[in-house]
């Protein structure tokens, strides 16, 4: 059986989601990796905190932003 890679989902300001392997909060930035293997960051004040939290929580997945 194929077990199925955990993902994340971090929604945005711009209405924006994109999916990511892992990521990381340093600072004032947020950093992760694309399903593609790209790394990304972007201020975390660009992140809609309550709805990536609230999509995270309905997929089973332990997304938290300090």
């Amino acid at each position: 059986m194929i077990q199925a890679r955990t993902f994340y989902l971090i929604a945005f300001t711009d209405h924006s989601i994109q999916a990511a392997t892992a990521y990381k909060v340093e600072g004032d930035q947020i950093h992760w990796i694309t399903r593609e293997g790209q790394e990304r960051q972007a201020p975390l004040s660009k992140v809609d905190i309550q709805f990536s939290e609230q999509i995270n929580r309905d997929r089973h997945a332990d997304f938290q932003i300090p």
